[in-house]
């Protein structure tokens, strides 16, 4: 990142951080802009552009992007060399789902209020330190 100042030689773009939660999906070319927080089990559309804060497990889509379902989840399986019946099998998920819906609590909002109250460190112990909390 290159830094912007202005006229009176203040910098006008500050670093901010990114936050992406356990088991998000980012499709490809999607891209995430600082400031951005990404909530556990969301699925992130191809080429969206990401540049606020996404709910756990939502779909979100689009530039600017959008949530277009809530409540849903997914899971690593490909579908890519499904046959027909392959497909009809899978319609009702059959498995135990409760490892990829991410209600019971927010944890990123306690990242979120660790990292931006701060935002640099000057030496590995320092980051150690955070990791650790």
């Amino acid at each position: 990142m290159h830094l912007i100042y202005d006229e009176y030689q203040r910098r006008i773009n500050e670093s901010k951080s990114i936050l992406i939660g356990d088991h998000v999906w980012i499709g490809q070319n999607a891209s995430i802009l600082k400031g951005s927080y990404i909530g556990s089990g969301a699925i992130i559309g191809l080429g969206s552009i990401v540049a606020k804060k996404i709910q756990s497990n939502s779909i979100n889509v689009g530039n600017p992007i959008k949530r277009i379902r809530e409540n849903v989840f997914w899971d690593r399986q490909s579908s890519h060399f499904f046959t027909e019946e392959d497909t009809r099998q899978h319609e009702f998920y059959e498995t135990d789902s409760s490892q990829y819906i991410f209600k019971a609590t927010d944890n990123l909002e306690k990242w979120w209020e660790n990292i931006t109250a701060k935002p640099t460190f000057t030496n590995q112990s320092e980051i150690m330190g955070f990791i650790k909390k």
